[in-house]
């Protein structure tokens, strides 16, 4: 007497992680996982906050270049040109994330190193006695944050679903 057995066939989408989603009672193989469009509504999304922020910027740093807003505190005049300049850059940024295109990582993280090195040249220039303004330090630090997060944001995004 012969015994038969039926061997499973490998599933080829096997992995540790879909192994434990689809051991999870209830689910299917593809819950936990995040499907293209909802990464692009939320590439797109950060591509708006950029461009928005882009915006801002431009605004406020035109402002204060033209003299029609007095900010209150001593301006540094090459902080604030570069910032104004980086609104624009901002806006770049914006439509390679808006689109989509592999650059928009790039840009991003790009932007991130630019102003977490103005940052660095702030700090280290308000060191040696240059007087720059706490809310300018502030500002670099926001935007440095800001744009780190919009080039995570952007690798997140362009990970395959």
């Amino acid at each position: 007497m012969t015994r038969s057995y039926r061997v499973p066939a490998a599933r080829p989408e096997a992995t540790p992680v879909a192994d434990e989603v689809a051991a999870a009672p209830g689910a299917s193989p593809a819950a936990g996982r995040t499907t293209a469009p909802a990464r692009r509504r939320v590439r797109q999304g950060a591509a708006v906050a950029a461009a928005l922020f882009g915006i801002a910027t431009l605004l406020a740093g035109g402002r204060v270049l033209t003299g029609a807003s007095e900010p209150g505190y001593v301006v540094f005049a090459p902080i604030l040109i570069f910032n104004t300049i980086m609104g624009g850059v901002y806006l770049g940024g914006s439509y390679f994330l808006w689109r989509g295109h592999e650059e928009g990582r790039g840009v991003a993280a790009g932007i991130a190193l630019v102003q977490g090195s103005a940052l660095g040249a702030a700090i280290i220039s308000r060191a040696a006695g240059i007087a720059i303004a706490n809310e300018t330090l502030g500002a670099l630090s926001l935007r440095t944050l800001v744009w780190v997060a919009l080039a995570l944001i952007a690798g997140w995004a362009a990970r395959e679903a």
